[in-house]
């Protein structure tokens, strides 16, 4: 296990959804942009917490660049994850409606299979996996003892549904 895991309750400790933090971006792709924010965890921000304008939430279209500094909300702290969720948008109501209008164009995608790849393992046995579906969106799976993946593996899941409380995609594993 990792300093960063092993220490991640003490690193967390004083920081709050809500609080406002800075830090230089690091990198930008599809599902978002990380941040440096002076811990040893980058800090993301998932596509849909870009902007309050639909139109401006395109990580690649952005007019973000790499290395500059920026402020964002801390939006969700994953313990189980070890990920540092930021905002740039302005209000909850903007975040609340980019999920209910994610949820809306993606409804398809329930009951049914996509690809993702897996981004990172982690939890003890490294059972959980951080992966990105093919639609562009980055979630946590969960992954049976009776099945071995590793970084950059790609897989097939099943989604379930969505988590509104943690703002989500919830799939599991597809193992046919």
């Amino acid at each position: 296990m990792s300093d960063t895991i092993d220490n991640w309750m003490e690193l967390t400790e004083h920081l709050n959804v809500g609080d406002s933090v800075t830090g230089e971006i690091r990198a930008i792709g599809p599902p978002g942009i990380f941040v440096d924010i002076g811990l040893p965890v980058m800090g993301f921000i998932d596509r849909l917490f870009l902007s309050d304008n639909r139109k401006e939430r395109i990580p690649e279209k952005t007019s973000l660049k790499r290395g500059e500094s920026i402020s964002a909300t801390v939006v969700g702290i994953d313990d189980v994850g070890h990920r540092i969720l930021l905002s740039l948008c302005e209000s909850d109501k903007g975040r609340k409606e980019r999920w209910n209008d994610f949820k809306r164009w993606n409804r398809n995608i329930i009951g049914n299979e996509l690809t993702a790849e897996v981004r990172n393992l982690y939890g003890m046995g490294e059972r959980k996996a951080l992966i990105f579906l093919s639609i562009g969106y980055q979630t946590s799976i969960d992954i049976p003892e009776t099945f071995r993946v590793v970084k950059g593996q790609t897989i097939r899941v099943v989604c379930n549904g969505f988590d509104d409380r943690h703002m989500e995609i919830v799939a599991q594993l597809n193992p046919f």
